[in-house]
């Protein structure tokens, strides 16, 4: 290598290394800055520009800086003042406003800071979302709850409070906003503390508890992000996906093992994955009490694979769709738990989805999503497959009974991301599982299964029948169909003259009866109009019927 390719080599890992570093700086952004009213020029120091002034007779000096347009996320919610090396003051250091586009935002509390000492330099740590209770209509607080699902802000200027000594000598090296994992990328050394983020987003310091319960963080494997436990609930879902892009999970150090999401606790629900830029080697710990109370998971559900409600004092075995069952982590944070619990997480769609739960019943009634169902299958009665809706889940062997397992149909009326908490996991997941249907001598037979795999023995020479995509009917497999972890399958293997089956779903609670079709291999193959007996109906009239394994409704 030649050596002028060289010196272009390492200047641009330098000139990468320094933008990648310093991104997200006021000071560094800024078209204009001012302080205490006298516009001031930023000074270059290696390629980092820094601030330098002499203080007045106040030790709150004002700082007013304008951007051209920069661009802000809905995360960065921690300001950052850091200083050089000296003898000032800092308790005074507060963010206060910042304009978005051209409106201003206003936090009007003044709160707390943190010190530390980084490098010989003082680097203050504040938030300007300090007020829970300040709902007025320009409120900083207000306007990223009400937009953070937006994946930036345009920043036109910003208001600081920088805490200095009087008359004295200042130079300030950042003026900043940021997420928790961006501080830590800026200030490695400060990945030995543990935090806390309180219900007014503030960020809190605490060297006294981890997940070993040991007194600080040393480093090693037992970084530990929470809510703090004395405030109060974050409340909506909004306030609990702040909470999630403030911490920035993606880019804290790989020491940082444990989320603890003690507060968060929505009156309402979603079924939006927040927790998916976790990584997979973080435990999330979801933390809100027992019994009609342990409800955060139907609330707040996740397909992330290391899951645990905290406040059970259990253990739990994480099993998440499109994950081999046989894979699932185990999480034991306080390591001496002995109650058997699970959760299963899986993206539904709106309709009827097949399952094969992991575990023998629902954890507690409060466990079950608003708007889910569970179905098992019942009779067989005349070629018709009746199932029955499961009125209480929590009932002991629910998903299964002795050696006969009881897959089960799933109704949801949202689609989206959904998490079950169960009891008595299943030992073996592996193969399939299955129960007979009615009266059928064993010949047809609902199948759970827990492999991915085209089916095989028993089901070999069995015609089978899986739910649609859309999850309104009933199709047959194709010569290279898989079966899928945590999913049923219907195994028809009574002949060829008793392949067409109906199905009907009773509801007891709303007194619907719904009935699906199972297509047979005439109806799949054949164009047409066909009644609910599968006969073909040349000249249709008002009714119901089914066109290509579709319900249709001729009025």
């Amino acid at each position: 290598m030649t050596r002028k390719l060289q010196q272009l080599l390492t200047t641009l890992l330098l000139t990468v290394g320094v933008t990648s570093a310093w991104a997200g700086d006021f000071i560094d952004d800024a078209a204009t800055i001012k302080v205490a009213g006298t516009e001031t020029s930023a000074t270059d120091d290696s390629g980092k520009k820094i601030l330098s002034f002499t203080a007045g007779s106040s030790n709150d000096v004002e700082l007013l800086f304008t951007f051209a347009g920069k661009s802000v996320k809905p995360g960065q919610i921690f300001g950052v003042i850091e200083y050089a090396a000296g003898g000032d003051t800092y308790n005074k250091c507060r963010m206060m406003k910042l304009t978005l586009g051209e409106s201003d935002y206003e936090e009007k509390s003044a709160g707390s800071t943190m010190n530390f000492s980084v490098g010989g330099n003082t680097v203050v740590l504040c938030s300007f979302l300090q007020n829970p209770n300040d709902d007025a209509a320009k409120s900083l607080r207000k306007y990223f709850t009400d937009n953070v699902d937006e994946p930036s802000f345009t920043l036109t200027g910003a208001r600081v409070f920088a805490g200095v000594t009087a008359n004295s000598a200042v130079t300030i090296r950042r003026v900043g906003i940021y997420t928790l994992g961006e501080i830590l990328e800026l200030y490695p050394s400060l990945k030995t503390k543990n935090w806390q983020i309180n219900d007014s987003y503030r960020l809190l310091n605490d060297g006294t508890n981890n997940a070993n319960n040991s007194s600080t963080n040393n480093g090693n494997d037992n970084g530990w992000i929470e809510t703090k436990n004395n405030g109060s609930d974050i409340t909506t879902v909004a306030g609990c996906k702040l909470w999630v892009k403030a911490v920035d999970p993606a880019k804290l150090p790989a020491n940082y093992n444990y989320i603890y999401a003690r507060r968060l606790n929505p009156t309402d629900a979603t079924t939006e994955d927040i927790f998916s830029a976790l990584k997979d080697n973080q435990v999330l710990m979801l933390s809100f009490g027992t019994g009609s109370n342990a409800h955060v998971m139907t609330k707040i559900p996740t397909m992330h694979k290391k899951l645990i409600d905290f406040d059970r004092k259990m253990y739990n075995y994480t099993f998440v769709d499109g994950v081999n069952p046989t894979q699932c982590a185990k999480v034991d944070v306080k390591g001496s738990q002995s109650t058997n619990y699970a959760t299963y997480s899986r993206v539904l769609k709106a309709g009827y989805n097949s399952c094969a739960m992991p575990f023998k019943k629902i954890a507690n009634a409060s466990d079950v999503p608003a708007g889910i169902s569970f179905y098992k299958v019942g009779s067989l009665t005349d070629g018709k497959i009746t199932f029955t809706r499961i009125a209480d889940p929590t009932a002991s062997n629910t998903f299964t009974d002795g050696t006969n397992w009881t897959p089960v149909i799933i109704h949801a009326e949202t689609a989206g991301v959904y998490t079950f908490v169960g009891r008595d996991g299943i030992a073996d997941l592996s193969g399939y599982k299955a129960k007979t249907v009615g009266n059928s001598s064993d010949q047809l037979k609902w199948v759970g299964s827990f492999v991915e795999e085209k089916p095989t023995d028993d089901y070999l020479s069995t015609i089978n029948y899986g739910i649609t995509s859309d999850g309104s009917s009933f199709a047959k497999f194709g010569t290279e169909t898989k079966t899928s972890y945590y999913r049923a399958f219907l195994a028809d293997g009574r002949g060829a003259a008793a392949r067409e089956l109906s199905l009907s779903f009773d509801d007891d609670v709303t007194s619907i009866s719904e009935e699906l079709r199972v297509k047979s291999e005439e109806l799949t193959s054949t164009a047409g109009y066909f009644n609910l007996a599968g006969q073909r109906v040349a000249q249709p009239t008002r009714g119901l019927y089914i066109v290509n394994g579709r319900k249709v409704v001729i009025k």
